[in-house]
């Protein structure tokens, strides 16, 4: 599973075109976390992601992503759609998410969480990862902005798409700032430049 993860090599030309095509999604059928994901996907700080559409037939969702991004692995399961550059890394996602047997510290992986997050969570109920953020971002209230605070992942402001193992987490934190520099670098159509607004409103005292 590690090859699979470390495959997923930057590629500008790659990057650039699916900035382009964020001008084409349709936001209005996706959570609006769906940016947070998606945008640490295109740039290539998540191998694969899982989306749940909040509206429309799971399968038209499918077959208009796979119009936007052709030659990426993609597949559905009940509710949910799952991506990758690498379409074995698609399936095996998909297979791991919905295992009976305990799976959680894996698919963290699979999903670019680092190590070290994947295994703190996986040690908690689902139910209660909600909790443990909520917990995070109270302890961090007074310290915003902060680099991990995900009070507003849900919103599609964040800069990362997981729980961090602790507020002080330096993987997380390396990601979720090397992320803020890539999007603030980036420029889009208007789609990506009204995000990156809000990303810049909520991070921006946070660049370098």
């Amino acid at each position: 599973m590690n090859s699979l993860v470390s495959s997923q090599q930057p590629n500008l030309e790659c990057v650039e075109s699916m900035i382009h095509v964020w001008e084409r999604i349709p936001w209005e059928t996706l959570p609006p976390s769906a940016k947070v994901d998606l945008g640490l996907w295109i740039f290539r700080f998540k191998p694969s992601i899982r989306i749940i559409p909040l509206i429309g037939d799971l399968k038209d969702t499918h077959d208009t992503f796979k119009a936007l991004f052709p030659n990426v692995g993609l597949t559905i399961h009940k509710d949910s759609l799952y991506m990758s550059l690498d379409k074995t890394l698609c399936l095996l996602v998909k297979t791991l998410d919905w295992l009976s047997s305990p799976h959680g510290e894996k698919l963290g992986t699979l999903l670019g969480y680092p190590p070290c997050c994947s295994k703190h969570i996986s040690q908690f109920p689902e139910a209660m990862i909600d909790s443990i953020s909520a917990l995070q971002n109270k302890a961090i209230s007074g310290f915003r902005p902060h680099i991990l605070d995900t009070s507003e992942y849900s919103e599609g402001i964040c800069l990362v798409s997981h729980v961090p193992c602790s507020i002080y987490c330096s993987a997380s934190s390396i990601l979720a700032r090397t992320f803020l520099k890539k999007v603030c670098s980036t420029k889009g159509g208007s789609q990506f430049q009204s995000w990156k607004t809000s990303m810049l409103k909520k991070y921006g005292d946070l660049l370098e």
